[in-house]
């Protein structure tokens, strides 16, 4: 079964002049019944130009994984192996 990873924001953050300054996000990755997720927060650097009510939540996201970079792939690594790999003892109490 193959893992599926989900991208969503949970807040943005703007200042006096309605720039979006900070995205909240909540990664959740998904195998079968299982499920694992990680949230954190990214400040937005750049002209960030669109009107505060046209903001998609698409366009967000893209926002907020240009700013992390190479840790969305970090990101997602880290949740794969939360599915993946398996903690315990191999014997019965």
């Amino acid at each position: 079964m193959a893992i599926t990873t989900t991208w969503d924001v949970t807040s943005l953050r703007r200042d006096g002049t309605d720039k979006v300054t900070t995205i909240s996000y909540l990664v959740t990755a998904k195998e079968g019944s299982k499920e694992s997720d990680a949230q954190g927060s990214v400040e937005i650097d750049g002209d960030v130009t669109v009107a505060f009510k046209d903001i998609t939540k698409d366009t967000a996201i893209t926002w907020a994984k240009n700013a992390l970079g190479d840790e969305v792939a970090s990101i997602e690594g880290m949740l794969s192996k939360d599915l993946t790999e398996t903690s315990g003892v191999p014997w019965i109490s």
